[in-house]
């Protein structure tokens, strides 16, 4: 039997001054953290690509331009990105674009005031079922969580669905207690609320069932209020989807095609989101890590059975039905993110674990097992923060690297320019050209076959150390390396690297199998008979910057780098000769190894004695031209060599 605390929801409140007194409590913790959290803003933006989609999305509202209008390219081969989100989030960016513009700290706020919202709705569910001390612990919980204080710094659209979810749940949860003069405007309230919920996110769908299958439990019948509510929001949703089309085909198509997850994996792989939920990563030894989560999850599966003895409510439904999508779902990457959502809901079952095991245990169990989980859970938060970096965000997009890049790019590229770039959303947000992401999976044929389908004609490599611990996060630098042959350096940073592509015809069906790169370079270097070699020689152009970067084309192919503004031409060139110097026995590598050992600002070129002085420079790249026209003749590609 659950213990009259929690069998009666409003027992542990002690009447309307303690209900009072809760309210008022609820306000003040959510305005403290809302300055909390604006106070620690940190200054710049992260390179995730979601938060860039939201704003074209949100500029496209405010400029009366087609919703879906943006230059990110859909990728149906690689799907990063729907083609649109849900327009939720850009209906609430868009005041703060048409008074700021791209202003990203104060977009940051639209996340951290719909928080402090969500802190006061989840405030009043917590209170009415806990006793208020416990309620408002779980709450300033929640507040100052700091896996929670560092998300706040990314322009995501979890902390709006957040609110509009719990705002929604509460509604339709005191329908019924409402009396008929009120019972409509509690429907219409509950059906903006979720109308907003699922256009903020798409699996806010999963509302839709918990509403209806609670309510039939209630009444048995098809037709009551919450099926109002749920024809009401989606009619709103169909009207909102008119007005502004978006993609939720693509989620779809994900479970069709991926399959789904089973249960067992995605239990696995959901573990490290309920570890940052706790804190256990302050935990050093797994053993004990381990021991904390099997403990936290006890109490909150008892939490969970005593709320049901109690009553079936929406809020449990939700729960299940919610994890049941994340679980199954078939591409299950940022677990603790997608989770967030019901990290409320785990938490607030645990404390009722808590406090229902403690009321059976014995009265002082009661105050001691649920002041153990909360001390327990603030030392671990608090040692978090020990480590955590409060000041500004330090591999962002508003770095002077970035914007030199976004600068460039708008300035030299084409207004129709297409890129081809690891993070497609923020180089069309930064530089209004179009941007796409290659298909999956990756191989270099498949890529250049999207690239002419597309009309990509720039590659972006960079950021060039995103991933965790210097590890690259998937094949794209490895196809720059290989393609140097068709990829023209036009500028590069310590972050970035802009190729401009040359494009190749299709290879016929008696092309080399595999659909491997192109070793041009290879093929010219090597010497025929004494006839064609290359050698190197230290060459420093005129008027070549000092910090400019060392670079050779592996092709020999001539390459524009840009480096503080100021334009370096490199002419690696073949030498033709009777007599070929001999002393290199691999020259192509070996060029390579030595641009890594020789001092900046050198460029490794022909190591030919007429190449010492300007004529001889100018003979021995004539020549190479014409070796290297003969050659690409064969090969279908275009030679455009560098002027002495």
């Amino acid at each position: 039997m659950a213990t009259n605390a929690l069998r009666a929801d409003r027992v542990a409140n002690n009447g309307q001054p303690s209900r009072r007194a809760a309210a008022v409590l609820s306000v003040a913790l959510a305005a403290g953290v809302a300055v909390f959290l604006v106070g620690t803003l940190r200054k710049g933006h992260n390179w995730d690509g979601d938060y860039a989609l939201y704003i074209m999305h949100a500029e496209n509202i405010v400029a009366g331009r087609p919703y879906g209008a943006t230059g990110y390219i859909f990728n149906p081969q690689n799907w990063i990105h729907p083609a649109a989100y849900p327009p939720g989030l850009p209906l609430l960016l868009a005041p703060v674009y048409r008074l700021a513009g791209l202003d990203l700290q104060r977009m940051k706020l639209v996340g951290v005031f719909s928080f402090a919202l969500f802190l006061l709705v989840f405030a009043r569910t917590a209170t009415c079922r806990l006793p208020v001390p416990l309620g408002l612990a779980l709450v300033a919980m929640l507040g100052f969580h700091p896996w929670i204080w560092d998300f706040k710094d990314t322009v995501f659209s979890e902390l709006p669905f957040m609110l509009f979810c719990y705002a929604t749940l509460a509604l339709v949860d005191g329908v019924a207690e409402q009396p008929l003069n009120r019972k409509w405007a509690a429907i219409v309230a509950s059906s903006v609320g979720l109308a907003l919920a699922c256009l903020t996110r798409s699996i806010g769908f999963v509302l839709l069932p918990t509403i209806l299958l609670v309510y039939w439990h209630a009444t048995r019948k098809l037709v009551n209020s919450g099926s109002l509510v749920v024809l009401s929001a989606v009619l709103l949703i169909g009207l909102a989807r008119l007005a502004l089309p978006y993609d939720a085909g693509t989620y779809v198509n994900q479970f069709a095609e991926g399959g789904g997850t089973p249960l067992v994996g995605g239990l696995r792989n959901y573990r490290t989101a309920v570890w940052d939920l706790l804190g256990a990563w302050s935990i050093r030894g797994p053993g004990l890590r381990h021991v904390l989560t099997f403990a936290f999850l006890t109490l909150m599966v008892a939490g969970f059975v005593a709320r049901l003895r109690v009553r079936l409510t929406v809020f449990e439904v939700f729960f299940v039905l919610y994890w049941i999508v994340l679980l199954i779902y078939p591409f299950q990457i940022e677990v603790s993110r997608y989770s967030l959502p019901v990290w409320p809901l785990m938490l607030f079952y645990a404390f009722a674990g808590a406090y229902e095991l403690g009321a059976r245990a014995g009265t002082a169990w009661r105050i001691a097992l649920p002041a153990l989980l909360v001390g327990g859970l603030w030392g671990l938060h608090l040692a978090q923060y020990s480590r955590a970096d409060f000041g500004p965000i330090p591999f962002s997009v508003t770095n002077a690297r970035s914007r030199q890049v976004f600068n460039v790019m708008k300035a030299t590229l084409p207004a129709d320019a297409v890129v081809l770039t690891r993070k497609p959303t923020i180089i069309a947000l930064f530089t209004g050209r179009r941007a796409a992401i290659w298909p999956s999976p990756f191989s270099d044929a498949a890529l250049w076959r999207y690239a002419r389908q597309i009309g990509a004609t720039y590659v972006l490599q960079g950021p060039l150390n995103y991933g965790m611990n210097g590890r690259r996060p998937d094949q794209f630098d490895a196809f720059i390396e290989r393609n140097q042959a068709r990829l023209n350096l036009i500028f590069t940073n310590p972050w970035f690297r802009l190729y401009k592509m040359t494009m190749a015809p299709e290879r016929s069906a008696t092309a080399q199998p595999g659909g491997g790169p192109e070793r041009l370079g290879d093929r010219w270097a090597r010497p025929q008979r004494g006839e064609e070699m290359e050698s190197v020689l230290k060459y420093r152009p005129q008027g070549s910057p000092v910090e400019a970067q060392l670079l050779i084309p592996r092709s020999h192919r001539p390459a524009q780098v840009v480096e503080g503004g100021v334009p370096l031409t490199l002419a690696p060139v073949i030498a033709r000769e009777g007599n070929p110097e001999s002393g290199v026995a691999d020259p192509v590598h070996d060029a390579e190894q030595r641009t890594r050992t020789k001092p900046v600002g050198e460029v490794i070129l022909d190591h030919h004695q007429r190449s010492r002085d300007a004529a001889g420079l100018a003979q021995e790249i004539a020549r190479a031209r014409g070796v290297m026209h003969d050659v690409d003749q064969q090969n279908g590609i275009e030679f455009k060599g560098a002027e002495g």
